[in-house]
């Protein structure tokens, strides 16, 4: 260090120019220190990482008395445009999210409270057309607007929003997503406690399977596994097409057997399904 100061002190000592040169690059040396001490001090200001919409892919990208009280396959959270709250004499009872909001299920009730199920593109009681579903929320259009429905007994806020459906960075939902939750949507069960449990083939099935509710005359009958490799299914005994009607002759039709659902899968051993296979309901044993 020595012999470059007494370097630096020659060159002060010489012509201008080269002075010069030298206050220049003291300078420079004395910001970047100051510039290493703040970033030692405060960190460096890395950009936020954008926040995405996550969800359970279920549907055809495929989760109450009435259907309000399950969440069976995820929670998505999405940030949602503001609109409108939609007046119509309508009454969301529960929803099947999924990763897309043009592929999940709804389940409404009009004026006359009787319940059904609508796939976006349906028209409503009332015309309105249901145009996205979310975890507990649907937009619909009415005319020419678009008005955003909240499940029964969640209040939307000022700007058309259900209170945790509003614009905040949220943590990705895990895509197999979480089992029999106290939200009451469909998801995609949470097996995080049971997952040690699961055989291999079943593990596999539960971390890549998403799921496909099947209705028939507007009530649920079933789920259908959607899965990128059909080994995954033939491994447990399950074709892509098959529609689960029932867990340990607990139908899925609706949340009143969230209670047996969860013992019967919290049991572990052999879970019986009821499958539908063409045309025909065939019992189906898969090892937990």
């Amino acid at each position: 260090m020595g012999k470059v100061l007494d370097r630096m002190q020659a060159i002060t000592d010489g012509p201008a120019l080269a002075r010069v040169c030298v206050l220049a690059l003291a300078m420079l040396c004395v910001a970047q220190t100051v510039r290493i001490a703040l970033l030692l001090v405060a960190g460096p200001a890395l950009p936020l990482p954008a926040t995405s919409a996550s969800t359970v892919s279920m549907g055809s990208a495929t989760s109450p008395a009435s259907i309000a009280d399950w969440h069976l396959f995820g929670a998505p959270e999405t940030i949602q445009p503001a609109v409108a709250v939609s007046t119509l004499a309508l009454t969301l009872r529960g929803t099947f999210a999924t990763a897309e909001p043009g592929d999940g299920l709804a389940f409404i009730a009009g004026a006359d409270g009787r319940e059904r199920s609508y796939a976006v593109g349906d028209t409503l009681p009332g015309d309105a057309v249901l145009e996205a579903v979310y975890v507990d929320s649907v937009v619909v259009r009415n005319g020419a607007q678009r008005e955003r429905l909240a499940l029964s007994g969640q209040p939307l806020q000022d700007n058309g929003q259900p209170p945790q459906m509003r614009s905040t960075p949220t943590t990705p939902a895990d895509p197999s997503g979480g089992f029999l939750t106290t939200m009451p949507v469909f998801g995609s069960p949470d097996m995080a406690t049971a997952r040690a449990a699961l055989t291999p083939a079943v593990a596999a099935l539960m971390d890549s399977a998403n799921v496909l509710p099947v209705s028939e005359n507007g009530r649920l009958i079933g789920i259908r596994l959607r899965v990128s490799d059909p080994a995954l299914l033939e491994r447990v005994g399950l074709r892509a097409d098959d529609v689960i009607t029932a867990v340990n002759g607990i139908p899925l039709d609706g949340p009143e057997r969230r209670t047996e659902l969860e013992a019967a899968l919290r049991a572990g051993g052999v879970v019986t399904l009821t499958v539908r296979r063409d045309g025909t309901d065939r019992p189906v044993s898969v090892g937990l």
